[in-house]
């Protein structure tokens, strides 16, 4: 059970920093299968198993801590060469780190690792590994070896130790110490303001200048262990004292817990002494003069290294989300509000005996819209994080499943340094889960299959982010047989979603896919089934203001796409403003090709696609959007009013309207209980003349 003592804030730091370090580690696993001599990518790994291991003992969190440090052990003697790299070994180490990730959460909850998993299976599974190193340990055999020659031939024994060294091994004979490298004097002089600092933590928590000193001092002492050639353990010792510092420093502070947690990990290391042994020597021979605490605190404070350092250092603090979209919503009601201005100015230049208000109230305005967007922009850039914690998940994923079908997947990402809005993280994680998975069971090929028509037997998954406008978009392409749209409009037959005899266009037909029930796969496996739950992928992505599309090539695979606003916790887009009769309407102004008016020689209705407007020798279906939204039926052809041609399910689309009213920055409401016969409004927005504005889902529209 956890210390009742431990400070909250410090745990929840030590959590949040210990999820975020394993994310990497299942793709560095992954990594290191296809690229076993790798040796950087096993130090990459060391490193936040260790970290883990070290701040799990100071929580008291002893399931943790021991499944971490059998998880190190098993890294390290790859780290040495003692074990090859295997699937067999990954798997482990993959098993290992899902089960640390299951037990950080479990802590959340619960604030200990007791009974949270029973993980003795998964540690006798690592030592099993580890057995194959001691069944072959020539040290250990070199030993036994020594013991049993003979001492009074000394021929012998040098002969002996002469092959043993020539291995590499210790052959187990007692030899002469080695020079150890002098410590430098700044080092020596650095564990003394160290131990000076300690003392000072211990009766008031230290200011942040002098926590940087000490960070910046541990550092150097890291740095001379590192240049030292310690051994592994006590090599491992010193830098779980300098990452644990760093840890105080950057959340709660270096207080009388830090100090005590320190100086114990100090009180175990063999350098630490040695160090403090020289310091000791030092004092002595100049007489035993010591500084007292207010001298060497002010020399740490004015040291030329420190200023360097502050100067690095920058300052953070842990905010909950749940402020950041509460900032964000009435920074959306201040975008509101600059449109009510803007419809007073409008009021206001009406006036002829009120034109010099009317300018000032525009330059007022202006300020105003340029303050409000900034703010916008600060807020947004604040929510930003990276998608690296989502694409890590990838390679693993890829791997399991591919494994688990036989098939043998090159994967390709890009785009994973990109920042995105927080919330997009955990909207895309599913849609991204589901899409991955199919392109892989259903999408490429087996390798017998792709062989027999040509192809490399190994199949292409790419998957890649990028930033357009206003969204993120994210697409999965698979270098596989494509959808088989026959069987797909057959499916749509059998559920009596079409009729017998429609004319459809490929098109129509892939989108398909994303209505219940419809799926192209000849069997329903474990892992997916192409169709299966795409309608709702669909509707999870629409619902936050998004789009999703597939695009499919016979033999040459599919291509998935799913664009999302940047922000989609509260939704400031830019919409084009048009009017049906009485009420005002938006169209996403991502969508909106070109608007222009209705010509009697361009309305056409042709034959077997309805009413049609010809426009640079294309043929765009005509939909009267007040009729599409439920109004009554209007008189064809209306000549001279507004269309405007957008962009529905990766088709054109002319819609009829009234009026146009322009360009408008407008936020999002979501609008609760909509009936199911308007699936093509998805939200509104509020105007500045206290009216509402219905915001179009234009693929839920359909022309004739």
């Amino acid at each position: 059970m956890i210390d009742p003592n431990v400070d909250p804030e410090l745990l929840a730091t030590f959590l949040d920093e210990s999820e975020e370090s394993l994310q990497g580690v299942s793709a560095l696993f992954v990594e290191l299968e296809s690229n076993p001599q790798n040796i950087d990518i096993i130090q990459t790994i060391f490193r936040p198993v260790h970290s883990l291991k070290g701040n799990a003992s100071f929580f008291n969190l002893l399931v943790i801590k021991n499944l971490a440090h059998e998880l190190e052990t098993l890294l390290d003697q790859m780290r040495q060469g003692n074990l090859s790299v295997s699937t067999g070994i990954i798997n482990t180490l993959l098993r290992g780190a899902d089960a640390l990730t299951d037990l950080i959460n479990y802590v959340r909850d619960h604030e200990n690792d007791q009974g949270a998993m029973d993980t003795a299976g998964l540690i006798q599974e690592v030592q099993d590994h580890l057995s194959a190193v001691t069944d072959k340990n020539p040290a250990a055999d070199a030993e036994i070896i020594r013991r049993i020659l003979p001492e009074d031939n000394p021929e012998a024994l040098a002969a002996f130790d002469r092959l043993c060294a020539a291995a590499g091994i210790s052959s187990g004979q007692a030899t002469e110490p080695v020079d150890e490298k002098p410590l430098p004097e700044s080092v020596i002089a650095g564990m003394m303001q160290i131990r000076q600092l300690l003392v000072q933590a211990r009766e008031e928590a230290l200011k942040e200048e002098a926590s940087a000193q000490l960070v910046n001092l541990f550092e150097e002492f890291g740095q001379a262990g590192a240049e030292a050639g310690l051994a592994a353990e006590e090599a491992a010792l010193v830098t779980e004292i300098v990452e644990g510092i760093a840890m105080f420093a950057g959340s709660i502070g270096v207080d009388e817990a830090a100090a005590d947690f320190l100086s114990d990990l100090m009180a175990k290391s063999a350098f630490v002494q040695r160090i403090e042994t020289a310091a000791g020597e030092q004092e002595s021979s100049s007489g035993g003069e010591e500084k007292s605490p207010d001298q060497s605190t002010a020399e740490v404070e004015n040291s030329p290294s420190h200023s360097k350092q502050a100067k690095k250092d920058v300052k953070t603090m842990r905010i909950p989300e749940q402020s950041i979209d509460t900032f964000l919503h009435y920074v959306g009601e201040l975008v509101v509000v600059g449109d009510m201005y803007r419809h007073l100015q409008a009021t206001v230049l009406a006036d002829p005996g009120l034109q010099e208000l009317a300018r000032q109230f525009r330059r007022a305005n202006e300020t105003f819209g340029g303050l409000s967007n900034q703010l916008q922009k600060s807020i947004m850039g604040i929510r930003k994080v990276p998608l690296r914690p989502l694409t890590q998940k990838i390679p693993r994923m890829v791997r399991d499943l591919s494994q688990a079908i036989g098939k043998e997947v090159n994967l390709e990402i890009t785009g994973e340094d990109l920042e995105v809005d927080k919330s997009l993280i955990d909207l895309l994680d599913a849609p991204l889960t589901h899409m991955i998975r199919n392109g892989i069971d259903h999408g490429i090929e087996t390798p017998e299959a792709r062989d027999a028509v040509g192809k490399d037997p190994i199949g292409t998954l790419k998957v890649n982010f990028e930033e357009n406008s206003g969204f993120i978009v994210l697409s999965i392409k698979d270098d596989g047989a494509g959808l088989n749209l026959d069987a797909i409009r057959n499916k749509a037959l059998e559920l009596d979603l079409i009729k017998e005899g429609a004319t459809l266009e490929e098109q129509d037909i892939v989108n398909m896919i994303f209505l219940s029930g419809v799926s192209t796969a000849d069997k329903v496996t474990d892992i997916s089934g192409r169709g299966v739950g795409m309608d709702v992928v669909r509707r999870a992505i629409e619902q936050a203001g998004g789009n999703i599309g597939v695009s499919t090539e016979a033999g040459l695979g599919s291509t998935f796409s799913i664009a999302l606003p940047k922000g989609v916790t509260t939704q400031i887009v830019g919409g084009y403003l048009v009017s049906c009769g009485d009420l005002t309407y938006v169209l996403p102004m991502d969508r909106v090709r070109e608007t222009f008016r209705s010509k009697e020689s361009e309305l056409k209705t042709v034959s077997g696609r309805g009413r049609c407007v010809i426009r640079r020798e294309q043929v765009i279906p005509v939909a009267e959007l007040n009729e599409r939204l439920g109004g009554p039926p209007s008189v064809w052809p209306r000549l001279g009013l507004p269309i405007v041609v957008v962009e529905a399910n990766k088709r054109l689309l002319a819609l009829v309207v009234d009026g146009v009213l322009g360009v408008h920055k407008v936020v999002i409401r979501e609008i609760q209980g909509l009936p199911v016969e308007a699936p093509s409004v998805s939200g509104a927005a509020l105007l500045g003349d206290g009216r509402l504005a219905l915001v179009i889902d234009v693929d839920a529209l359909k022309g004739e």
